[in-house]
């Protein structure tokens, strides 16, 4: 028996219900807001959020599945609203936690309320609860997420080296989406996956990917932090569970968490190569670990997610 997907989740893996997985140029062609040359306002429309009251921003929930809204926007827009709420402009986004508490409607608005826990002369620190408000019903707390913000310092430096792999230039781009993802969700980027290395030790449990935009995106760092939080929430899921594609049964899974550490500033409209490797798998919940590289070898952001994956 072979093994059959199903995601039912608020996070990356968009449920994508196809007869077969529609290539991106289809896509783009079939969608108005869409065109098959992407608007170069789009992502940045996407992670944006308007002041909705005090100490509140909303966003729009413009990609997700029939069923759920893509957690990478979510966590993104919840990051910009952070952002929005510290006065001090010299501060850079330093990290963004976040739990995924319940999936988020794709029909309704998401209203991110701040609160400030930290306010010193070199962090900041903010609390963000995603929130909808379905009519004559209670809001749902669809996610929460703590932002850190830091000052720029100097150090002396270290870091783990990037991984010898192949450029960007000598592979392909991404035409087909993932099954079961919605491809709007990736049409902002130009993804480019390094092929799996068999005999290379764990390589089930590692992917590897060039991904950069495909417009330009205006130079605030917070975009650029945003949509780095956005790409996270592709595939590391899928280094968590690459061992056990294999195996029988229908396996069904969520994002639990969604942590994203920024150490050098960068740009996504610059080629970054994700480096990402699943440590451990029990008791159905999986690590998954990723390094961004700039392309001259400099770790830009590292990204750390526990998934939920069920087999029945």
């Amino acid at each position: 028996m072979s093994p059959s997907v199903s995601w039912p989740i608020g996070s990356g893996w968009t449920c994508w219900t196809a007869d077969r997985e529609p290539t991106l140029t289809e896509t783009l062609s079939a969608d108005r807001e869409h065109p098959t040359e992407p608007d170069p306002t789009a992502l940045a429309k996407m992670l944006d959020v308007m002041p909705a009251g005090s100490h509140e921003w909303r966003g729009n929930a413009e990609i997700g599945s029939s069923r759920r809204l893509f957690g990478g926007q979510v966590i993104a827009q919840a990051l910009v609203a952070a952002a929005a709420d510290v006065s001090n402009a010299d501060f850079a986004p330093r990290s963004v936690h976040a739990h995924f508490l319940r999936a988020g409607a794709p029909d309704l608005p998401v209203y991110y309320r701040v609160e400030s826990l930290t306010d010193g002369r070199s962090f900041a620190t903010r609390q963000v609860l995603a929130v909808q408000r379905p009519a004559g019903e209670p809001e749902r707390i669809i996610a929460v997420a703590i932002a850190a913000f830091h000052r720029p310092e100097t150090s002396t430096e270290h870091q783990t080296p990037m991984p010898q792999t192949a450029q960007p230039e000598d592979l392909e781009s991404e035409r087909v989406a993932p099954a079961r993802t919605n491809p709007r969700v990736r049409l902002p980027f130009d993804l480019r996956t390094v092929p799996e290395d068999r005999d290379r030790p764990g390589s089930a449990a590692r992917i590897q990917v060039w991904v950069r935009t495909r417009r330009a995106l205006p130079p605030e760092p917070i975009l650029q932090a945003a949509a780095l939080v956005w790409i996270a929430d592709f595939s590391l899921p899928w280094a968590t569970d690459g061992p056990h594609a294999h195996e029988a049964g229908t396996r069904t899974g969520s994002s639990l968490d969604h942590t994203l550490w920024f150490h050098r500033p960068m740009t996504v409209t610059d080629w970054l190569f994700f480096d990402q490797v699943s440590p451990v798998y029990t008791g159905a919940r999986g690590l998954a670990v990723g390094h961004f590289y700039t392309r001259d070898g400099a770790m830009v952001a590292t990204a750390i997610q526990e998934s939920l994956i069920r087999r029945a």
